[in-house]
């Protein structure tokens, strides 16, 4: 499904560029702040499956799907533009 999709993506995108991310963000070398940029997505994922669960009970399943794909475009976009890593990490939530 297109929500699995942009599951996988989200946690993926991270993996290869976090020295890159890592060097420009400060936290090079903290393994405790590396771990936390890439598994913070999985918080968020709780967070979206129970709100996912709720909205679909009170609406259709694909208008709560659509309903979340501005939220993971502004995410998205909020990564790629982020200059700290508490932006970084509320971004990826």
């Amino acid at each position: 499904s297109l929500g699995t999709l942009m599951f996988g993506y989200h946690l993926a995108v991270v993996n290869l560029p976090l020295a890159t991310i890592s060097k420009e963000l400060g936290f090079f070398g903290d393994s405790y702040t590396a771990g936390l940029v890439v598994s913070v997505a999985l918080f968020g994922a709780l967070i979206g499956s129970l709100s996912a669960a709720f909205l679909s009970e009170i609406m259709d399943s694909k208008k709560a799907l659509l309903l979340s794909l501005p939220l993971f475009l502004i995410g998205s976009h909020l990564c790629s533009n982020a200059y700290s890593v508490s932006i970084l990490l509320t971004a990826r939530a």
